[in-house]
């Protein structure tokens, strides 16, 4: 295996910024672009990148 974008990656908060933020923009976008994805989808993609961030941070 290898090649993947967290591969070498042993920082857990390195992992969730890497994943957390790219995940709400894609998003984001997919709101912008179609009716199947909503603004919950980001809300709710947000709220778990700050459920990671906490869990880290505890």
């Amino acid at each position: 295996m290898g090649g993947g974008a967290l591969d070498g990656i042993t920082d857990v908060r390195e992992v969730v910024e890497r994943i957390g933020e790219p995940a709400v923009r894609t998003y984001q976008e997919l709101v912008r672009r179609s009716a199947v994805h909503t603004e919950a989808d980001v809300t709710r993609t947000r709220q778990r990148v700050a459920t990671a961030r906490g869990i880290i941070d505890a």
